[in-house]
């Protein structure tokens, strides 16, 4: 059996058969706005509806990023937008421990909008930094402080800058304990260390 469904500007003829697929089309790239408007079609003839779940998408803000959730035909969709410098990784789940999948996405990007689970499911998302490549935090005269990140940690290094052997330090914010301390040449630089965010303090001091 054919169905012919007429748009504004084109006809397309698609088997019944194939309305009775649309999840599988949506986990193959067709949206669920469309396979939603061939199921209200269908409905309208009398066919029987396969699109069983919706839920309206909507767009929640963040300093980061934005993410536009929802979908109109059995599975959830996602789409993120990156506004920050920083690699994102997204988890989605549904929200009691069962992962879905991770998403990890780019400084700047906008990725695809992609399915993630079927809408019998719950759906949780949470977004995170998770990588960034090294770069100068912070320059003073005779000091470089220089930060990264990687799966989801911070870490810092000093540099002296200076012209003279120096004894160089970071120190954890609110204690006298040091997180690396190291005798640097002129221009040398601490190893790389761990240093979360909850601050710390850092400098150089003549030996």
């Amino acid at each position: 059996m054919i169905q012919i469904f007429q748009f504004s500007n084109f006809t397309i003829r698609i088997p019944a058969l194939l309305l009775a697929m649309a999840s599988t089309l949506v986990l193959a790239g067709c949206s669920s706005e469309f396979l939603r408007a061939l199921d209200d079609a269908n409905a309208s003839m009398g066919g029987q509806r396969t699109c069983q779940y919706s839920r309206n998408k909507q767009t929640d803000q963040f300093d980061d990023f934005s993410i536009t959730w929802g979908g109109y035909c059995n599975q959830w969709e996602v789409q993120v937008s990156s506004r920050t410098v920083y690699t994102l990784k997204c988890r989605f789940d549904n929200g009691q421990g069962r992962l879905y999948r991770n998403l990890y996405v780019q400084p700047r990007q906008r990725t695809e909008e992609i399915s993630v689970a079927h809408m019998s499911q719950g759906f949780y998302y949470d977004c995170q930094r998770w990588s960034r490549a090294a770069f100068d935090k912070k320059r003073s005269k005779g000091l470089v402080l220089q930060e990264k990140m990687e799966r989801g940690v911070y870490y810092n290094r000093v540099q002296n800058s200076a012209g003279a052997k120096r004894s160089c330090y970071i120190r954890a914010k609110q204690s006298s304990y040091d997180i690396v301390r190291q005798t640097l040449p002129a221009y040398g630089w601490t190893d790389w260390v761990r240093t979360g965010d909850k601050g710390f303090k850092y400098g150089c001091k003549r030996v």
